[in-house]
């Protein structure tokens, strides 16, 4: 009877431990500010835990190519590869133009909704063996909400070189701006962009690229951004706010968000869920932030009726030729006036 037992535990533990071999595709891999893999990596073992033993191939990266993009895909196909890991605009379009897939896939990280046309009831990819992840990213949000904060006329919108030749996003921000006073123009990043010329003609500044730019590439275009005191916007969250950007609406716990979502999904799959069942909407709030140091730099005026609802960062101070109030004095003058209001309200 002992003997029974002692099988059955070690059985039983030798399920739990089972190997699972995980392949990582991408379209670049980055190392700055910090390498995203290993971070990513770190997460789901942490969640998957002693479920499984995670094995975790060498990532391949395609440098945009679709043709390379392809390979990479088939190369895990035809290996030991249990779960398939895919991130980027172009891994994504190849996957897209699959019919069925062998083995588990999650593609993440590259899905904005404004090219997305599912029904708004459909929660899971319904495919067998595949899901993604969706976030509430959006273009034409984004350049909704830069509207009301800023009335630019000629925006310049800063993308991927690669980003043209792979998605509609001539078309898409065509389309946004027809019915407007306004108009637009896509500069891309390359190696030789001189931003000097780039950002001229221009009175403000959509950042929806540079996701791949290394730290002193990136500080660079801000520098050049701020230098010819246009208003900027992110598409990307609140690091570029905290590097000088003007503007976001993006939270700062997105990139936390997607790895906790991947690390969950990978964890569903090992437990003998099918991904298609698996939910593909990530939902956050999205609050404006504002660099209020950038905004004193470049002489953007801070109205005092979004100190309720933004969240400001930096150190600077609102100024007029008749009065000069740090951001402390005036969330402190907001704070009394709110506790003067309530008091008479209760006598």
């Amino acid at each position: 009877m002992r003997l029974l037992l002692l099988l059955l535990c070690f059985a039983s533990f030798a399920q739990a431990q089972k190997t699972v071999s995980v392949g990582i595709l991408s379209d670049k891999l980055i190392s700055e500010p910090e390498d995203l893999v290993t971070a990513m990596k770190n997460e789901i073992k942490a969640v998957v835990g002693e479920d499984a033993t995670l094995v975790f191939k060498t990532a391949l990266e395609n440098n945009f190519s679709k043709e390379r993009a392809v390979q990479n895909y088939q190369e895990l196909l035809k290996g030991n590869t249990d779960i398939i890991l895919a991130f980027g605009v172009v891994n994504s379009i190849v996957l897209h133009q699959e019919t069925s897939f062998p083995k588990p896939t999650i593609v993440f990280g590259t899905v904005n909704k404004d090219f997305i046309n599912l029904p708004v009831a459909q929660k899971t990819s319904g495919q067998n063996n595949i899901t993604y992840l969706i976030a509430p990213m959006s273009y034409k949000e984004d350049l909704s909400v830069f509207k009301t904060l800023y009335d630019y006329k000629k925006l310049g919108i800063i993308v991927d070189e690669f980003l043209p030749k792979t998605l509609p996003v001539q078309e898409l921000f065509a389309s946004y701006f027809k019915d407007t006073e306004n108009d637009f123009t896509l500069i891309p990043i390359t190696e030789t962009t001189n931003w000097e010329n780039e950002l001229e003609g221009i009175d403000a500044v959509y950042l929806a690229g540079g996701f791949y730019l290394k730290e002193a590439e990136r500080s660079a275009l801000i520098n050049a951004i701020n230098a010819k005191k246009l208003p900027s916007f992110s598409a990307f969250g609140i690091r570029d706010v905290e590097r000088g950007i003007l503007a976001t609406n993006q939270p700062d716990t997105n990139t936390e968000q997607f790895f906790r979502r991947i690390a969950l999904s990978v964890e569903d799959i090992i437990a003998g869920k099918n991904p298609s069942e698996l939910p593909m909407y990530i939902d956050y709030k999205r609050k404006l932030s504002i660099n209020f140091t950038t905004a004193s730099e470049i002489d953007f005026q801070v109205r005092y009726s979004m100190l309720g609802t933004v969240n400001f960062m930096g150190e600077a101070s609102i100024t007029n030729s008749e009065v000069s109030l740090s951001i402390m004095d005036i969330m402190n003058g907001i704070l009394n006036k709110n506790l003067a209001l309530q008091v008479e309200k209760n006598l």
